[in-house]
């Protein structure tokens, strides 16, 4: 009788801790690869003043999985010390190609609003690329500061993923020291590009 109980004990115990043992968490993203930077890239812009304001647009993005994408979230890695981030949005396939990337804020083209759905290649259009647009503000800037990069956020069939792209900016203040120079330091801090 005892035997009994016990297997039945076990029975009705172990597929409820087995359940909950093999339930994912997805409230925590996951590293993914689902996009990729047409260019890797690095500039240097000098200190601009407090509170002045520029739409950095170098970041164009595509789409490398085959599965359409929701886009939930931007923000850089780095240069905290000398800009504020406001934000991101997107420039869409269609968006008129510019040779200035770094444009007064409001200037830009029609621009997507964060979260925004991505849909798998799509061979009706022409160009797959989205602009990555970062806003920023000018802080004062006492010291070199550096973006290493920028972390995307996105969800693909209900799972959340976190990916990061490369893409340097470095800030220079108005006074470096007299045996010193920006680029100096940018190879420091930058060593392989």
């Amino acid at each position: 009788m005892i035997g009994k109980i016990l297997l039945w004990t076990l029975v009705v115990l172990m597929p409820g801790a087995a359940i909950s043992g093999c339930t994912p968490d997805v409230s925590r993203p996951t590293i993914g690869n689902a996009f990729r930077l047409n260019d890797p890239h690095g500039y240097v812009l000098d200190d601009r003043g407090k509170g002045a304001s520029f739409d950095d647009g170098f970041q164009t993005i595509v789409l490398r999985t085959g599965r359409s994408v929701v886009l939930t979230g931007v923000e850089p890695v780095g240069g905290g010390e000398a800009l504020t981030f406001g934000g991101a949005y997107l420039l869409g396939p269609d968006r008129e190609i510019k040779l200035q990337q770094i444009v007064e804020p409001g200037t830009a083209d029609e621009h997507i609003q964060l979260p925004v759905r991505i849909d798998a290649d799509d061979s009706r259009k022409e160009r797959q690329d989205f602009e990555l647009v970062l806003q920023y503000e000018f802080k004062s800037v006492q010291t070199i500061s550096a973006r290493s990069g920028i972390r995307i956020e996105y969800s693909e069939r209900g799972a959340n993923y976190i990916q990061f792209l490369p893409s340097r900016l470095v800030i220079c203040p108005h006074k470096m020291p007299a045996d010193d120079t920006c680029s100096k330091w940018t190879d420091r801090m930058f060593p392989t590009g």
